[in-house]
């Protein structure tokens, strides 16, 4: 069972598990690599990486995430979540896993 399960594998996925890791939580982020940016050329707002590509950005970052034994990142798609009395069952297109907590990363699409 995990502490924590990130769903979304983006800057605030990957902060949040950042932030986890360092706090020795055991936590998975699940991610499918269909991000929002794919066809943005340039990330801004982010410091020290004002103007950076999203590609390069997120490599960085999983790079940083992945030093922290406790943090695991699959690349796989949530199905669906159920809420269990002490916990969250949270099924992927190939598995399924326990978390106490969950964390919905996902960001936003535009139609």
């Amino acid at each position: 069972m995990f502490d924590c399960i990130v769903i979304g594998g983006g800057p605030a996925g990957l902060a949040s598990a950042l932030t986890l890791g360092r706090a020795l939580k055991k936590t998975l982020v699940i991610d499918n690599n269909n991000a929002r940016n794919k066809v943005t050329q340039h990330s801004h707002a982010f410091l020290t990486q004002d103007g950076v590509r999203p590609e390069e950005l997120r490599a960085k970052a999983e790079h940083d995430v992945d030093q922290y034994d406790d943090v695991t990142r699959i690349n796989d798609t949530v199905l669906n979540i159920l809420k269990e009395e002490h916990y969250f069952i949270v099924e992927t297109a190939n598995q399924q896993y326990k978390a106490k907590k969950i964390m919905v990363c996902t960001g936003l699409r535009e139609t």
